[in-house]
């Protein structure tokens, strides 16, 4: 009898074994491992309380891979405000300078060029994959706390919706994983399927919370590819209105919306926004780009998965048109909007920037300075409850175009 269990477990092993020999395999694959990078940077974030004065340097790590055309992908908040990089291919001693070619600290990403052609020899680059499913397994490449050799960690995708990114405070599609992201991380690829599904950017640290993490996906990746084609980065773009979740079945009944309809009431229009002109207070947006909007405010971009309608808008670039379906006065109306505001204008206060230095003014011994987010947090890390209220009241969205 034992000798049967032991059998048993021997060719459990073996099926286990075969099963999954694939995956270990291919996480440890040269031709991945080949093209990451790990990136040292010196940083200097100013002095916004003494706009005068220089920040003091401080070292930071993070995580990147080489893609085509010789570049480093990683993100931006490994770079901003760096005055001095470096990087490292995995397996090797050697840092090389780097100097960053394009930036979006919106989108938290970075392309870095490295000028010495000899940090490339024998290196591979990785491509873009596609926008990873729901329990799909990732392997997640990079350079974190606790040692200096390249981890290599897996887990599966938990989710995929809308998220505020840390480094921009702008919410944007992302996607959360169950493997773990630690400091050092950040920019590293993670991988399925031998390609790029996303880019680690950001873990939960808090005692409520366990293994939850995010990646900048794909398709925003590519959206920040496609825009600095041209040599420039614009952002993502925003349609300059103020909407209303229309849950509730009375504030349907109110503005004349059919039983089969759903929406979002437009309760403001900016003045300089891509809307303004075109769209009324009190007309009700049914759908964008034919996209049909719940009355939750969401749209679903793959079956029985939604998220915010904002994703419609920032599948565009700036100048491009959006159509939007919408009731006004009791009647379907079309029209199209070209979004010429950025997502950044919505916002009366700014939120942090990143690689440029404070401007100011005195007159007569007294300073005068934009309001910033940074500017407010002088005032030390308890900034939210220690910088006066007056000034805090003034970060509420000016707008905001669909609310999740």
């Amino acid at each position: 009898m034992r000798s049967i269990k032991v059998y048993c477990i021997f060719v459990y092993s073996l099926l286990m074994a075969a099963l999954y020999a694939p995956v270990f395999a291919a996480t440890n694959d040269p031709a991945i491992t080949d093209a990451i990078v790990k990136i040292y940077t010196v940083t200097s974030h100013p002095d916004y309380l003494n706009p005068w004065n220089a920040g003091s340097p401080n070292s930071v790590s993070g995580s990147g891979c080489i893609i085509k055309g010789h570049k480093v992908l990683t993100n931006a908040h490994v770079i901003s405000d760096g005055t001095f990089i470096q990087v490292r291919r995995y397996g090797q001693s050697k840092r090389y300078d780097a100097h960053v070619e394009s930036v979006s600290h919106t989108a938290d990403l970075a392309l870095l060029k490295v000028d010495d052609p000899e940090f490339f020899t024998g290196s591979t680059s990785l491509e873009l994959g596609d926008l990873p499913a729901i329990q799909q397994e990732v392997a997640l490449y990079g350079f974190p706390m606790g040692g200096d050799t390249m981890s290599i960690t897996k887990g599966v995708v938990c989710r995929v919706e809308h998220q505020t990114y840390t480094h921009s405070g702008l919410s944007l599609l992302a996607v959360q994983i169950d493997a773990p992201i630690n400091a050092g991380n950040s920019g590293g690829p993670a991988i399925v399927d031998g390609r790029i599904a996303g880019v680690a950017m950001m873990a939960y640290n808090n005692k409520d919370a366990n293994s939850i993490g995010y990646m900048v996906p794909t398709s925003i990746i590519k959206h920040f590819f496609d825009d600095i084609k041209d040599g420039r980065q614009d952002g993502f773009p925003s349609i300059g209105m103020n909407g209303q979740r229309m849950e509730n079945p009375d504030l349907k009944r109110l503005y004349k919306v059919p039983p089969a309809r759903d929406g979002l009431l437009v309760t403001k229009v900016v003045r300089g926004g891509s809307a303004e002109g075109v769209m009324r207070e009190g007309d009700v947006v049914i759908a964008l780009d034919d996209h049909p909007i719940a009355g939750d405010g969401t749209v679903e971009f793959r079956k029985d998965e939604r998220t915010g309608c904002d994703l419609i808008m920032q599948q565009h670039q700036i100048g491009e048109k959006l159509k939007v379906d919408y009731i006004r006065d009791r009647k379907l109306q079309v029209c199209q909007i070209t979004l010429t505001s950025r997502m950044a204008d919505d916002y009366l206060v700014p939120f942090e920037r990143y690689d440029v230095m404070p401007t100011y003014y005195v007159f007569g011994g007294l300073v005068f300075c934009p309001l910033t987010t940074d500017l407010l947090k002088g005032w030390g890390e308890n900034w939210k409850k220690e910088a006066p209220q007056e000034l805090l009241s003034l970060m509420s969205p000016n707008i905001r175009a669909c609310p999740t």
